[in-house]
């Protein structure tokens, strides 16, 4: 596997449900460094981004929050600059994360979804990578032929309107209303929105589906130039890697824009601030 995400010559990996004693193998064989998500008591699984030093991003911070809550794996979050000609951080960071949704019931991952809103919220951008476990809303995927029932059971939610079950797309559904764009979707290729999983024959539901994808704020998603859903590596994995390339010019833009929107945010508060303690002391109490 290593060997292969290397022959497509990555800036960065994002890799889910690795044990904490596989990832020195990893970074040395990818030469990237490594950021791990929270720990957690459900599982020794985490997610993982392995970046490139050197390159052309830098992350500047790793969001370790305490994650006891979690249903399965917290993702991994950091803030990643983009790196100037001088080696210098250019202004304003954008969010890559890299999420692994439970497997075990779409209620779960629909409380996963609804912890990565905040994310994209007051104007930040955000890159997002998922396993998301279920379909994408705009899915026609059969499921009444499923024999797994257990599986079946996960990726089905109660028809709310008519009775019996339906495809559960809710995660993905909360997600687009918060402002992600899916990208495969976004541009419409059709190297994007080959199914990644479903071709093993260990399961997954015994047809092939999209559950893995990338999504991003509109200001980044439109720095993204393809979205590649990489074939050929099935003996693998059970899921084919999707890959993205983007423009950096465009992809400086957007974060900057973001960071000025901040900025903007963030003397306004202040200037609040001000006014109201300017208020409360010319403040005059009644006799």
């Amino acid at each position: 596997m290593i060997d292969a995400l290397n022959q497509l010559r990555l800036d960065g990996v994002i890799l889910s449900e690795l044990l904490p004693d596989q990832v020195a193998e990893v970074a040395a064989g990818l030469g990237m460094d490594p950021y791990e998500s929270a720990d957690t008591e459900v599982t020794k699984n985490r997610n993982y981004l392995f970046m490139r030093p050197g390159g052309c991003f830098r992350v500047t911070a790793n969001h370790v929050h305490p994650y006891s809550r979690a249903p399965r794996i917290p993702p991994v979050n950091v803030s990643v600059a983009l790196v100037g000609e001088d080696g210098a951080d250019l202004p304003g960071v954008f969010a890559l994360v890299g999420h692994h949704a439970a497997f075990h019931g779409w209620l779960w991952r629909l409380w996963e979804a609804e912890g990565l809103v905040p994310l994209i919220q007051d104007g930040r951008r955000v890159l997002l990578a998922a396993d998301f476990n279920e379909e994408p809303t705009e899915s026609t995927r059969m499921i009444d032929h499923i024999e797994d029932r257990e599986h079946y059971h996960s990726r089905t939610r109660p028809d709310f309107a008519n009775g019996g079950r339906v495809l559960a797309t809710l995660a993905d559904e909360a997600l687009r209303a918060a402002g992600y764009v899916d990208l495969a979707v976004l541009l419409g290729i059709e190297e994007g929105l080959r199914p990644t999983a479903g071709y093993s024959t260990l399961g997954q539901g015994g047809d092939s589906h999209r559950n893995d994808r990338w999504m991003a704020d509109r200001h980044t998603a439109a720095s993204i130039e393809r979205v590649v859903t990489v074939t050929g590596l099935e003996h693998l994995s059970d899921h084919r890697p999707v890959a993205i390339l983007g423009d950096l010019a465009l992809l400086h833009e957007s974060t900057l824009s973001g960071y000025e929107r901040m900025q903007e945010r963030a003397g306004i508060k202040e200037d609040r601030k001000t006014q109201r303690r300017a208020a409360a002391r010319s403040w005059t109490p009644p006799i």
